[in-house]
C-alpha cells in the first residue's frame, strides 16, 4: 500500500460528477459523525462519487461546523435547508411533501445524494465487511485499513484546536512513558454494556507497562474508585470531579463555547491516548472504533473483542 496524499484524494474526488452532501454535525457524539463520515467517503470512492460536506448546523458549531476543529479537506455546502432535510434518517418514512421538497432542493443545487440515501448502507454489516480496492489511489483494504489511511490525510486539527489541545496536554505533566484506559459510561448504557473500571485494570495487569495510567472517562466516579483501590498506580485524567457521565441532551442546551472547549478535552484525551505504551478500551463506542483505524504508539485491546 502506496503512502495516500490529500492532493492525491482531492484530485481524484473532484474528478467525479455525482455528488454527495454528507452531513457531519447532526446531532450525534463527534466520533459517531467522524466514523460515518470516513464510512461515506469510502462509499463514495467505491461509487465514483464526489464527497461533499455539510457540517455548520448543529450542537457542534462554534461558528464554522468542520473547520471549528480541522483543516477543510473536500468541497463544503451549508445552505440553509440541509438543516432540516439532510439526515441520517430514511426519507421514505418521510410524509410524501418534505420528500418533494428534499428531491427539487437536490435538482435545485445539482447534487445527487442526501446522508439519508446511504445511510443503510454504509452502516450495513455487508459494508462494513468489505474489502476494498482503488488503484488509483494506491489503497486497498478493510474498512480498518482504509480508515487509517483517510485518518492520515483529513484528521489534521485547525491551529486554534492544536493550540488548546497543546496546552490541555501540557498541564496534566504526563511522563514520556504511560498507559492508558478508556472508561465509558454515562448515555453509552443505551447501546452496550458498561464495564466496572476494575475489568480495565485486570487487564491492564495482563500487560505489565509503566505504572502511570492516563484514564479517559466522563464520570469522575470512575476515576475515584481507581484513586482508592489501586494506590500502587499514578493516574492522570481531564475529567472534572462534577462530571458524572456523559449525556449528550445537556450538551444539547449548552453555550457554544462550553461545547467546544469540551470537545477541545475529548481531542486532547485521545491524543493521549494515541501516544501511550498501551491502550485498554472497548468496541462498543465511537471513540474505541476511531482508534482501531488510527496511528498509535502502541497496541489498542479491547476487553470487548469478542
Amino acid at each position: 500500500m502506496t503512502t495516500l496524499s490529500l492532493e492525491q484524494y482531492q484530485t481524484l474526488n473532484q474528478s467525479y460528477k455525482p455528488k454527495l452532501i454528507f452531513r457531519f454535525n447532526c446531532g450525534n457524539g463527534f466520533f459517531s459523525e467522524y466514523n460515518n463520515m470516513i464510512y461515506a467517503m469510502i462509499w463514495c470512492l467505491e461509487h465514483k462519487v464526489q464527497f461533499n460536506l455539510c457540517s455548520k448546523f448543529g450542537f457542534l458549531t462554534k461558528e464554522k461546523g468542520w473547520q471549528d476543529y480541522f483543516l477543510p479537506f473536500c468541497p463544503e455546502k451549508n445552505q440553509p435547508f440541509h438543516a432540516h432535510y439532510n439526515v441520517r434518517q430514511i426519507w421514505k418514512k418521510r410524509k410524501l411533501s418534505r420528500r418533494i421538497k428534499a428531491w427539487l432542493y437536490k435538482k435545485l443545487y445539482n447534487f445527487d445524494y442526501y446522508t439519508s440515501d446511504i445511510w443503510d448502507e454504509i452502516t450495513s454489516a455487508e459494508f462494513q465487511n468489505k474489502t476494498f480496492n482503488f488503484p488509483e489511489l494506491g489503497i486497498r483494504g478493510n474498512i480498518k485499513q482504509l480508515g487509517l489511511e483517510l485518518n492520515k490525510i483529513i484528521y489534521k486539527f485547525s491551529p486554534q484546536t492544536q493550540q488548546g489541545i497543546e496546552n490541555l496536554i501540557n498541564q496534566l505533566n504526563l511522563p514520556a512513558t504511560y498507559s492508558s484506559i478508556h472508561v465509558r459510561s454515562g448515555d453509552k448504557i443505551i447501546e452496550a454494556p458498561l464495564y466496572h473500571p476494575k475489568t480495565y485494570m485486570e487487564e491492564i495487569e495482563k500487560h505489565p507497562h509503566s505504572k502511570d495510567i492516563f484514564v479517559l472517562t466522563d464520570d469522575y466516579r470512575c476515576f475515584q474508585y481507581l484513586l482508592d483501590n489501586y494506590p500502587q498506580y499514578k493516574f492522570y485524567t481531564t475529567c472534572h470531579t462534577d462530571e458524572t457521565g456523559y449525556d449528550i441532551t445537556k450538551l444539547y442546551k449548552a453555550d457554544k463555547e462550553f461545547i467546544y472547549q469540551e470537545h477541545i478535552k475529548l481531542l486532547a484525551s485521545i491524543e493521549i491516548l494515541k501516544h501511550s505504551d498501551i491502550i485498554i478500551g472497548t468496541l462498543s463506542n465511537n471513540p474505541g472504533i476511531f482508534l482501531e483505524m488510527s496511528e498509535k504508539k502502541g497496541p489498542f485491546i479491547a476487553i470487548d473483542k469478542k
